[in-house]
């Protein structure tokens, strides 16, 4: 890997509705087609010194304008996962990347499952304006309400940035934090690639057909890193 810095967005949209046992708000799945793929988001990558090795940051979708290509949607069907390249560019990726960086320089060292090698900036969109436009990004909205239904919200909004020496996240399904049967979807996750993504530099791992297994994990040796340029966001569900 080198040592530039590699940016990232991911976004997790949710369903939610009243529980008629409480009064608290909660979430739910769709269908047993869109149940939740396997995923490592701190994939490992060597240490070489102090430089910062991967930085990403999770944002949720919101509603739908645009109508996503049957391809994407058969994608994610099939495999649980798909990219669209490119959907950020110019000033927009410039000023998600000049936005981002100084948050995470000022945030702590994370622990536990994120990471000791590792910061994040939580409630992103609360503290900036930089990654409105992948966060209403039309298609995605689209790609979210078509998957988990209309009315879907964000769910929460981070930046994460991964330094060398990190080691990777065990393989994980996004949707495990809710205690519900895998025969159902509460969420769409976007990670917005703001630097490219290579296998070199710890690319996001999946596990393609995951999101259809009715339990257990997948093996390691199943995970594949997901490539993509600069400004592409990666779906799954």
């Amino acid at each position: 890997m080198t040592g530039k810095p590699v940016l990232s967005a991911s976004a997790s949209e949710n369903v939610v509705f009243p529980d008629p046992a409480s009064p608290v708000t909660m979430t739910r799945r769709p269908s047993a087609e869109w149940a939740s793929l396997i995923a490592a988001s701190v994939p490992h990558a060597p240490s070489q010194g102090g430089q910062r090795r991967t930085v990403g940051l999770a944002c949720a979708e919101n509603g739908g304008m645009e109508t996503a290509p049957p391809e994407l949607m058969q994608r994610l069907d099939h495999s649980g996962h798909a990219v669209l390249e490119r959907r950020l560019g110019g000033e927009a990726l410039a000023a998600a990347r000049d936005g981002i960086g100084p948050l995470l320089d000022a945030a702590g060292w994370g622990s536990g499952f994120d990471g000791s090698r590792t910061r994040r900036v939580w409630a992103l969109l609360a503290r900036t304006r930089c990654m409105d436009r992948a966060a209403l990004d039309p298609v995605v909205l689209n790609t979210v309400e078509q998957t988990i239904g209309a009315g879907a919200q964000f769910s929460l909004t981070y930046a994460t940035a991964v330094y060398p020496g990190q080691e990777a996240q065990r393989l994980h399904y996004e949707q495990g934090i809710y205690p519900l049967p895998r025969d159902r979807d509460v969420m769409v996750t976007a990670i917005w690639a703001l630097d490219d993504f290579t296998a070199a530099n710890g690319a996001t791992l999946v596990a393609p057909g995951s999101h259809k297994q009715a339990r257990g994990k997948p093996a390691r040796s199943e995970a594949i890193p997901v490539e993509m340029p600069a400004g592409s966001v990666l779906l799954f569900t």
